[in-house]
């Protein structure tokens, strides 16, 4: 997939999504530059999840930023997030109600885990 052709063409990513969370669409253009810029100007490469504020490298109308998002950037609308996060160097997210989930889960696994155990 273009996906997996991206990540093996490079150094790690960096993960950007905001999932669920809009601010509304007038703003995704603004966002969209804002993380291109942080990338390009901290030499990263990115994996922008386009997510519900609708973000894409498309809505950019700077040159500089629109060349650097054609070599080091690409928009996705889906992705398998266990294996995904795992191939990125750092994920920039909101946070929403799935990670809590996660983190949720495997606290409470521990905590039955060592309290039953040790």
């Amino acid at each position: 997939s273009e996906l997996v052709e991206f990540l093996d063409s490079g150094e790690k990513p960096i993960y950007m999504g905001f999932g669920s969370m809009c601010s509304g669409f007038e703003n995704s253009k603004h966002l969209t530059e804002l993380l291109v810029t942080s990338l390009m100007r901290t030499k990263n490469r990115g994996v922008l999840y386009s997510g519900w504020q609708n973000l894409d490298v498309n809505l950019l109308d700077d040159p500089e930023l629109i060349e650097y998002a054609n070599k080091n950037v690409i928009v996705i609308d889906k992705s398998n997030q266990d294996w995904l996060f795992k191939q990125c160097k750092a994920l920039f997210i909101h946070g929403g109600c799935m990670y809590y989930y996660y983190f949720f889960f495997f606290f409470f696994f521990f905590f039955f885990f060592f309290f039953f155990f040790f």
